[in-house]
């Protein structure tokens, strides 16, 4: 149950080509919800890691319900937006198991707000965004 909620708060709160990140984003982020404080690290080489009570989930494998799975990240601009895609990959039979794309906005250097659109809890047609902030720690 941890892992599927530590997927869902990944995708919730936030695509991989090798140097085309965003160097601004690079290293450690805390979320500023203080009833849950998750860490995530983006790394440059594209993959993402969070940290949720001490439990390290992301990055180049890690096992969700016995599948080995890794968890990447891509930035790139779209309008004029900071976009972020977060992909889900099964290592063993190579297909993505979930994506999502969200867009980051800096409010300054060390701080950022993320936003994913998530399905309205009252209508499945209509969208909502789902937005977490977070402070650069390292």
């Amino acid at each position: 149950m941890t892992n599927r909620l530590l997927i869902t708060l990944a995708l919730a709160a936030f695509p991989v080509l090798l140097f085309a990140q965003d160097h601004e984003l690079l290293g450690t982020w805390e979320s500023l919800d203080p009833d849950e404080p998750v860490h995530m690290i983006l790394d440059e080489e594209g993959f993402i890691t969070f940290k949720v009570n001490g439990q390290l989930m992301g990055g180049k494998g890690y096992n969700v319900d016995g599948n080995l799975v890794r968890m990447t990240y891509k930035t790139h601009v779209k309008q004029s937006k900071l976009k972020i895609t977060i992909t889900i990959k099964d290592l063993m039979r190579k297909e993505v198991l979930k994506r999502d794309t969200g867009t980051i906005v800096f409010k300054d250097p060390n701080n950022i707000e993320m936003c994913f659109k998530k399905p309205s809890e009252n209508e499945m047609d209509r969208h909502t965004n789902d937005c977490r902030n977070f402070l650069k720690i390292m």
